[in-house]
């Protein structure tokens, strides 16, 4: 697996828990920031699992059940802000984060495939 996929994963997981202890320490809110965290975590843990595939349709699953988390991620992040739960700082800065981690699973979605044969 592409070393930048697993890279940006880290990164975007590490930025969501970053925000869940900020929002759990300053705001006293956990319910739906750990919600964030559990789908933001939920790409790289994909991603890790996709190493140890059985065949490529299970790795290619595996990076859809990543855009998975991604698509979760970005709800969890949108009912925190329309709840003002989060900034609109925050929003913006974690959704372009968010919406990154799409951009490069989807591209990797689409070697995959177009590796495959199935486009």
């Amino acid at each position: 697996m592409n070393k930048t996929i697993k890279q940006k994963s880290n990164q975007f997981s590490v930025k969501a828990a970053q925000l869940y202890k900020h929002l759990s320490a300053n705001k006293k809110e956990t319910v739906l920031s750990e919600q964030y965290l559990k789908a933001a975590a939920s790409i790289g843990a994909s991603l890790s699992r996709a190493d140890f595939a059985a065949n490529k349709n299970e790795y290619l699953s595996k990076f859809y059940t990543a855009l998975q988390g991604c698509g979760e991620s970005r709800y969890w992040l949108e009912v925190m802000y329309e709840s003002e739960i989060i900034t609109e700082y925050e929003f913006n800065n974690n959704m372009e984060s968010c919406e990154e981690m799409r951009s490069i699973l989807s591209a990797a979605i689409k070697s995959i495939r177009t590796q495959q044969g199935a486009v």
